[in-house]
């Protein structure tokens, strides 16, 4: 059964949500919140939000702001002013907080994919103690040519100012290479948008704050950590972050890291040739870790 919800974000607009909860259950096993990705909303998991919760898990989907209705001033592809990453931290503990008032005495999961990890990322290093376990998917280690690309971004900035939506190819922020499968699962519910030249700012910094070693150390090491990347993900630099990100949470003494290559699948895993299978996977991952 899905549900749509708002509430006020830290940005002074609406944040839309959406909530997938199991018809027939005597006991949810699970709260699965969700961090979608750039250049998506919430609709794009409804698929994956189904599954889990014919499983038994309530599913929680919320715009980021500047996707899908959660709009600033109706301009897609803008955060606003001020400490973005902050204030989509707090949007995102603020409906942690709203769903515990309904589901008190359960597990709480956060899946993130591609920047959307990386949020999840930063929201574990505040609030991880709220959490029973991350799943990461297609986790950013660091943008390429980001010296240039903050470079033309700040020029854009001081010239055009911070509403500016630039069409260079330099700032893209998607992959250059996906298949047919992947759009026709992925755009049918999206409509496509720039980011705005303070949006892309913001996104930098989700990513290199993400990545810092004060990050690193504050998220609870009992936490368990799923990351599973597509080996065909140019974003990734093709599961070379992967293999740089998974070690490292291991010799910083995390107690359990887990972690999944998928060979036939790009930086959108959850609408590639391999989704079913990561379906299972992440099921696993989430049965394992739930107790009564």
């Amino acid at each position: 059964m899905k549900r749509e919800d708002t509430m006020t974000s830290a940005l002074k607009t609406t944040v839309h949500f959406s909530v997938y909860e199991p018809t027939i259950v005597l006991r949810i096993k699970a709260v699965v919140i969700v961090v979608h990705d750039l250049g998506e909303n919430r609709h794009n998991y409804e698929h994956f939000a189904n599954v889990l919760s014919r499983q038994g898990y309530v599913v929680v989907v919320p715009d980021l702001v500047g996707h899908g209705e959660s709009l600033v001033n109706f301009e897609r592809g803008y955060f606003g002013e001020g400490d973005i990453t902050q204030a989509v931290i707090q949007d995102y503990f603020k409906l942690q907080n709203i769903i515990m008032r309904k589901y008190p005495d359960t597990f709480y999961f956060m899946l993130g994919s591609g920047v959307g990890s990386n949020i999840a990322l930063l929201y574990a290093s505040q609030y991880g103690e709220y959490l029973s376990g991350l799943m990461l998917l297609s986790p950013i280690r660091h943008l390429s040519h980001l010296t240039l690309r903050k470079m033309v971004t700040k020029m854009h900035m001081r010239i055009k100012g911070s509403h500016y939506h630039s069409h260079n190819r330099l700032l893209k922020l998607r992959p250059t290479h996906e298949s047919g499968l992947v759009k026709k699962r992925r755009d049918q519910f999206n409509e496509a948008f720039t980011y705005a030249s303070k949006a892309l700012e913001d996104i930098y910094q989700f990513v290199e704050m993400s990545n810092s070693t004060e990050t690193l150390q504050n998220i609870p090491h009992h936490l368990p950590i799923f990351f599973v990347s597509g080996k065909k993900d140019g974003m990734t630099h093709f599961s070379a972050d992967h293999k740089w990100l998974c070690p490292l949470y291991q010799q910083e003494g995390f107690e359990e890291v887990k972690s999944k290559i998928y060979y036939q699948s790009g930086h959108h895993l959850m609408f590639d040739v391999e989704r079913e299978e990561l379906y299972k996977d992440i099921l696993d991952y989430l049965n394992d870790h739930i107790y009564y």
